[in-house]
């Protein structure tokens, strides 16, 4: 898709991918703002490292993971060994920990498998086994272990005597990872004086998005009269008299000029109830999407905004508006709780059955997406330009039943349950603003852990390291103030000091920054279990695609198509030749370049998949190769 410059992407696929053949080239006129990491390359052979046959190592996807996309996922069942009937060994084969094996049994699965774990001998003879590599794909439900191969040149009476002085254990765990604990006690006392919440607003094009969130920033004190006189003033000359409150989300001239959202904007309220809620604004064109996409990281709650004047409603719930694939996008960024807000009820007089009529022709599909009322779903209706039903009851007549049975946006929003942030795990901080010019000035979403002032990171992917020197969290009104800790969930500026002059380079959107140590895995291979939308040509082996996760756009090829899957997570059809709409599936994708990719771990475990301008499916990471 054009942008505003940099380089447009294309690459082919032969007949079989079983053939190996793949190129890719890049011209100029693509959009990098999008690309990742950016760079110019040349890939030729692009499938020769795809295995074919190993799929043991990746059963599905956690029941975590699972979950976020509204799956159902049945638990593996674990057939239990029989008790030992004399003297017995302790063992640790894959996830069963701590179960008991005969001597037989043992000294069958030494010589038969090469998948044990670590021996010690006590008996001084007995040979150290030689390691053999790790497996080359690792997955969340599947811990990496470690193997030894049965010694050679020895009678397997030999093996049996030698195996009575023989403790079998389990490799240890790796390390936790550890935080201060002042770190995490700063962050939970923060956080609990004032919890915060990301909320995505989304929406067909012209449903008034801007004009709600503005309005509701000028409502709340952080747009005063003075500000809002001169977006007036600005929005007369362009002939937009009632865009003065969009133009407090939409600050681009392109924007204004042309009167809808291009890229995604956010701002920083603090709500009266004490929560502090970081907006996003969402740009609803079909032709920027993509920067909603990429823009969308790790929200917590989202507000649906739908036009409920006559005929425009129902533009936007069309196979050809947007509103539809905003509510499955909202399932795949992991959004748990929605409200559907019905604008522009002051054209319609408070219409209460043009209300319930659009409730009524919503609900079924978003049930489909895993959102049900009462329970993670609430419908508001409000007039985003009169500002009626956003921080206060509307005040009209003919409003009263929904003042009786509804209440106010911002108090919705409030109402909402919140989770406490993963402050104890690993750091993830995406890279979400940045030119690759600067150190400072490096604007991240902090996705789990805490940062402090002085902590080394890392980037992730090329592993340059760098040493925070500054931060800057946005506060309420959009102020940015200087703190001595990031902890997950804040939207923050960093100042780092680079190791190595020139490394700031690689300081781009889609990059991760980490502890050293304990950095996520930036992979050129996944599997993944996915959902599909409506489809207009099915996906087959070596189908071309885009991904999306985090703040990452980047070309992809699904090398394989493992098997469809039924209710309950069950394999359904093993090596299909197609998915078509609605479907399940395990599937492998390859990238050409590294893209940082966790299993199963928020924001970067889950993507969107797009093609020929429209999202296909959405998945979460499985597993990764190394």
């Amino acid at each position: 898709m054009p942008g505003k410059g940099g380089y447009n992407m294309s690459y082919s696929y032969d007949d079989s991918y079983m053939d190996d053949q793949y190129s890719y080239q890049e011209t100029p006129d693509y959009d990098s703002h999008y690309d990742g990491y950016g760079g110019h390359q040349t890939l030729t052979s692009y499938l020769d490292n795809v295995d074919e046959d190993d799929d043991s190592d990746f059963d599905g996807m956690s029941e975590s993971t699972a979950s976020e996309l509204g799956f159902e996922i049945e638990p593996p069942i674990v057939t239990k060994p029989k008790q030992p009937k004399k003297q017995s060994v302790a063992i640790s084969q894959g996830s069963a920990v701590g179960e008991t094996k005969t001597f037989t049994e043992t000294l069958l699965a030494q010589m038969d498998s090469p998948k044990t774990h670590i021996i010690t001998v006590k008996a001084d003879e007995m040979p150290t086994p030689k390691p053999e590599p790790l497996p080359a794909f690792h997955s969340q439900s599947q811990p990496r272990t470690s193997m030894s191969t049965t010694p050679k040149n020895r009678s397997r009476d030999d093996l049996v005597a030698e195996l009575n002085k023989v403790s079998v254990k389990s490799k240890p765990q790796a390390p936790r990872y550890n935080v201060l604990k002042e770190s995490v006690t700063m962050a939970e006392a923060q956080w609990k004086a004032q919890p915060s919440a990301t909320v995505l607003v989304v929406g067909h094009v012209d449903a008034g998005k801007s004009t709600v969130m503005g309005h509701v920033l000028h409502k709340l004190g952080a747009v005063d009269k003075k500000a809002l006189r001169r977006l007036e003033r600005d929005a007369t000359v362009l002939g937009k008299e009632s865009f003065k409150f969009a133009f407090v989300m939409d600050q681009d001239p392109a924007e204004r000029a042309r009167g809808v959202t291009i890229d995604a904007g956010s701002f920083t309220v603090d709500a009266p109830g004490g929560r502090r809620l970081h907006m996003v604004d969402c740009p609803g064109h079909r032709d920027f999407m993509p920067r909603l996409i990429s823009r969308a990281v790790d929200p917590n709650h989202a507000v649906l905004i739908v036009d409920g004047s006559p005929g425009e409603f129902e533009a936007g719930w069309s196979n050809s508006g947007q509103t539809k694939e905003n509510i499955q996008l909202m399932r795949a960024f992991g959004v748990s709780h929605l409200i559907v807000a019905v604008n522009k009820m002051d054209v319609v007089g408070w219409d209460k059955n043009r209300y319930n009529a659009i409730r009524a022709q919503t609900h079924s599909f978003l049930r489909t997406a895993g959102f049900v009322e009462g329970k993670n779903l609430y419908y508001v209706p409000v007039s985003g330009l009169k500002g009626d039903n956003l921080t206060a009851a509307p005040t009209e007549a003919v409003a009263d039943w929904a003042k009786k049975s509804t209440i106010p946006l911002v108090q919705q929003i409030e109402a909402l349950p919140l989770s406490t942030p993963d402050f104890a795990s690993p750091l993830r901080m995406s890279i979400g603003d940045s030119t690759g010019e600067s150190t400072a000035g490096l604007g991240v979403k902090v996705l789990s852990g805490v940062a402090r002032v002085g902590d080394p990171l890392v980037l992730v992917p090329g592993g340059f390291p760098m040493t925070i020197r500054r931060i800057d969290v946005r506060g309420n009104a959009g102020i940015m103030a200087s703190k001595e800790i990031a902890v997950a969930g804040d939207f923050a500026e960093l100042s780092v000091l680079m190791k190595s002059a020139g490394d700031e380079a690689n300081l781009l959107p889609g990059t991760v920054l980490a502890h050293p140590g304990h950095e996520p895995a930036a992979t050129q291979q996944v599997r993944a279990t996915i959902a599909t939308f409506d489809l207009t040509a099915p996906i087959v082996n070596g189908s071309d695609v885009e991904l999306f996760t985090h703040a990452v756009r980047v070309p992809a090829c699904i090398v394989r198509l493992s098997a469809t899957l039924a209710k309950g997570g069950v394999d359904k059809t093993v090596r299909p030749t197609a998915l078509r709409a609605n479907m399940q599936a395990r599937v492998q994708l390859r990238f050409p370049k590294q893209v940082v990719m966790d299993a199963g771990r928020g924001a970067l475990g889950r993507f969107v998949i797009r093609r020929a301008g429209k999202s296909i499916a959405v998945g979460v990471v499985s597993g990764v190769r190394e």
